[in-house]
């Protein structure tokens, strides 16, 4: 038979990938040997991937040759590599025993075998054998992803229907997690450092919420908020309500931080309309925030990377400074000087729009993701509060990331001693359990509406979902019965402690900051002139790399300064972690740190 033949009947599969090649011919890169494919418990299909085929340097395909093609029904067998199962065959899958020569060739649903050229791109380190199938994939566009040594990643990856965060990294496959762990599918354990985005504040796999969602899914798992209301939504609201900062009474159930930003602008827009102020519509926001990634979300957030491409689909938004007082903080100045000129901004900018044009502030009580965790100094939202008071402006206070205990507070702007008028969280609501996020408003915002349309124009399918009701209710009553808001307190003083011991003398950390189990730290090529790292050396890119192959997973980010140029890592580790976890992550954090800062 020629090279690339096959036996001509079509056959449908079901189910897989590539996965196994061995004992050809002809020559190949020094890439393609080492790696061990097999099925277990079947002999016949054990080997090592030294492939020999012709290589062709300048589109890395390579072709292999097979004679007396068979067909091999397999069923339900697990494929290793490297000693560890990747993925498990389906029973209409096939192995084809070609002569010596072995190659197995499981492929996705609905793909259909042609009997074309065996041809597949290696994209580097993985390497694996298989046939051209349609209408599925050209074989001469299969991908496989690269995936370095001892990090768990799946080998032999070729066709996700996954649309990834990013199509250029090769992603482990979680598959378990045990309070402050995640553990991929190798078994490798990793310490999460900064609750994947400061979610998980109970860690992972918590009885008493995956308890509560079961049985809430058992009675319940669906009703649209247009026909009913459910005990689950009802008794979150009156939970949240009775801890809320004083007047914020009146709870929006969305699925998400975006969400409730979102919900957060429109409700604002909709009060002055229904109290007939309807020129008010200019929002006013703080450079480097961040506030979502939805569109209105998206243009009130202050970080100029993450809204370049989308700036002209976005609402214009007005940003002042934040109250970063490492970066923007004269030597003249002092503190207290420092945060009244910086909110003394927001007066500046309401009278350039026009006092009565607009309709909201928006900020962050200590600023996550775009900042690496900078609360703001005291005085600084009372200050902002009373020009808010005294222009009529509502104040939205983001406490998506840094809300739910996260600072030691159930809510964020208890430190700051201030009440908004509209109030956002959502992640460590549901502690990663469901997709929940809420948008709170004060009693005189819900009943101009009331007295109104009676009606929010807004809305979405899974607004106040039952489950994930169930579950945030378990979450909040966790946080307050077992006391873990307190508790973060005395781990953070911890956490910074050990911090401090180890970094604050670190020629290239700058900054330690932030408030609770809501940490950050600073890069700088220059501690005495704080002079940033060009980003061109991607340095948070190689911290996180660094601490992932430790087993530490922690939140580093570029653009600090300016949405381009600095970098710094937060951390958000699990309320529930111990003084010896807390060792664990600094230790494994100064691994990192050696390799990135290097």
């Amino acid at each position: 038979m020629p090279v690339g033949a096959f036996a001509q009947t079509a056959m449908r599969i079901e189910k897989g990938f590539l996965a196994y090649g061995h004992d050809l011919d002809t020559d190949v890169t020094p890439q393609m040997a080492g790696l061990e494919f097999a099925l277990a418990g079947n002999k016949d299909f054990i080997g090592k991937a030294a492939l020999n085929g012709r290589s062709d340097p300048a589109t890395r395909l390579i072709s292999l040759s097979f004679q007396d093609v068979k067909a091999v029904p397999l069923g339900n067998e697990p494929v290793l590599a490297g000693g560890r199962i990747i993925g498990k065959t389906t029973s209409a899958a096939f192995g084809y025993r070609v002569g010596r020569p072995v190659a197995i060739a499981l492929v996705e649903s609905g793909a259909i075998i042609d009997g074309g050229a065996v041809e597949v791109n290696i994209g580097g380190e993985i390497v694996a054998a298989g046939m051209s199938v349609a209408p599925l994939f050209d074989p001469s566009g299969a991908r496989m992803r690269p995936a370095a040594a001892g990090s768990g990643k799946v080998k032999g990856d070729v066709m996700s229907n996954v649309f990834p965060r990013s199509m250029k990294t090769s992603y482990p496959v979680a598959v378990a997690g045990e309070g402050c762990y995640i553990i991929d599918e190798s078994g490798k354990r990793y310490l999460d450092g900064s609750g994947g985005a400061a979610v998980s504040c109970l860690g992972h796999s918590h009885p008493a919420v995956t308890g509560a969602i079961k049985a809430q899914l058992d009675r319940l798992a669906f009703a649209h908020t247009g026909f009913f209301t459910s005990k689950p939504a009802e008794s979150l609201a009156s939970l949240l309500a009775e801890h809320a900062p004083d007047g914020i009474e009146h709870v929006y159930f969305v699925s998400g931080g975006s969400e409730a930003v979102e919900a957060a602008l429109k409700l604002a827009r909709q009060y002055f309309v229904e109290t007939g102020q309807p020129d008010r519509r200019h929002v006013i926001a703080r450079r480097q925030s961040y506030h979502g990634n939805t569109l209105g979300a998206l243009a009130a957030g202050g970080n100029a990377w993450r809204r370049q491409i989308y700036g002209p689909i976005l609402v214009e938004t007005s940003h002042i400074a934040p109250c970063y007082a490492y970066r923007e903080m004269r030597d003249s100045e002092s503190e207290a000087a420092f945060a009244l000129r910086v909110a003394d901004e927001l007066e500046t900018e309401i009278l350039r729009l026009g006092a009565g044009n607009v309709m909201a502030f928006v900020a962050e009580p200590v600023v996550g993701a775009t900042l690496g965790a900078v609360p703001a100094l005291d005085g600084y939202f009372t200050r902002i509060r009373e020009i808010c008071d005294r222009h009529g402006v509502l104040l939205i206070l983001d406490e998506v990331m840094c809300g739910m205990g996260r600072t030691g507070h159930m809510f964020a702007c208890e430190a700051d001693g201030v009440r908004p008028d509209i109030l956002t969280i959502a992640k460590g609501l549901g502690a990663g359990y469901q997709p929940i996020g809420a948008m709170m408003c004060s009693n005189d915002i819900y009943r101009a509406i009331e007295a109104g349309s009676g009606f929010f124009q807004h809305g979405h399918t899974y607004l106040g979902h039952p489950a994930a009701c169930a579950g945030a209710h378990a979450v909040v009553t966790t946080l307050l019965d077992e006391q873990l808001i307190g508790r973060v307190k005395g781990q953070g003083r911890k956490l910074m402690t050990e911090l401090q011991s180890r970094f604050a003398e670190h020629p290239h950390i700058g900054d330690i900051r932030g408030r609770g189990l809501f940490l950050g730290m600073e890069f700088v090529a220059d501690r005495k002139t704080k002079a940033p790292f060009a980003p061109k050396e991607g340095r948070n890119k190689r911290l996180k790399a660094a601490a992932f192959e430790a087993g530490l997973i922690c939140y580093p980010m570029g653009g600090t300064i300016d949405g381009r140029r600095g970098d710094h890592v937060l951390i958000a580790p699990p309320f529930i972690i111990s003084d010896d976890q807390i060792g664990e992550l600094c230790d494994k954090l100064e691994s990192a740190v050696a390799v990135a800062l290097a």
